[in-house]
């Protein structure tokens, strides 16, 4: 349902048929309601989402459309989320906040990066460089997983640069590129508002959603990647790159 909101917008953008726009928002509602806790990231989703592909001008008729656009899915989103308190109260970014800078626990920092690492790349592989960095390096403190750490910033630097490097020659594919970036840290990000000390193992279930987004990432780059070393699908490199990131997910 998340997928075809976005593809039903998408469409709406482009043949400006308000039959498109009624569905997406209908299939926005369904896809909040019927998985209430793992979708709530999704609203930052269609609002970069509108922004990319409309795209927005910094003009006051195209900030006034934006907004009539995204007026009835923040109104669905306040609807399932934001009318019950239990999902307000829940929310433990200002213990956060004071923990790291009251208490100087600063390792609570790399939270976010980590859970991004683990998404990228599977645990069970970056826990083999946890394993030796503990038997050759030095001791690492609790919930700090230098492996995820430095997935997560593999996955950066590969967003930037591959950004940097199509966003002229391939444009609409760079900008799938960064939804997909998005789509994937909405979800982590609003969770870590909640739960701002717990590492996201890879096979969380509130990784649901943002593996979506992964998907489409990998998807976006291994195309820009292979156009880029001038390889086809019919290529040996090609084919052993796709089959090595299906194994290492399977």
């Amino acid at each position: 349902m998340a997928i075809f909101t976005f593809w039903l917008f998408y469409k709406y953008i482009k043949i400006r048929k308000a039959s498109f726009y009624i569905l997406s928002l209908l299939l926005f509602f369904f896809s909040l309601d019927t998985v209430y806790v793992r979708a709530h990231g999704l609203i930052f989703a269609i609002f970069v989402f509108d922004i990319i592909f409309t795209p927005v001008k910094f003009e006051k008729r195209s900030i006034i459309l934006f907004l009539v656009r995204q007026v009835p899915f923040v109104f669905v989103y306040y609807y399932v989320y934001l009318t019950s308190t239990a999902m307000v109260k829940s929310f433990g970014f200002f213990n956060f906040v004071k923990d790291v800078f009251g208490e100087h626990k600063y390792i609570l920092l790399s939270v976010p990066l980590q859970n991004v690492g683990n998404l990228f790349i599977p645990d069970t592989i970056t826990k083999l460089i946890d394993n030796f960095v503990i038997h050759n390096i030095r001791y690492f403190p609790p919930g700090f997983s230098p492996g995820s750490t430095l997935a997560g910033f593999a996955f950066f630097a590969l967003l930037t640069y591959l950004v940097i490097k199509w966003r002229k020659k391939e444009p609409l594919l760079t900008k799938i590129l960064i939804f997909s970036a998005v789509w994937m840290l909405a979800n982590m990000m609003v969770y870590f508002v909640r739960e701002t000390t717990l590492v996201l193992q890879t096979t969380h279930r509130y990784l649901t959603y943002s593996f979506a987004g992964l998907a489409i990432f990998w998807s976006t780059s291994l195309y820009l990647l292979a156009k880029q070393f001038n390889l086809k699908e019919s290529n040996r490199p090609f084919i052993v790159f796709a089959s090595l990131i299906i194994v290492v997910y399977l």
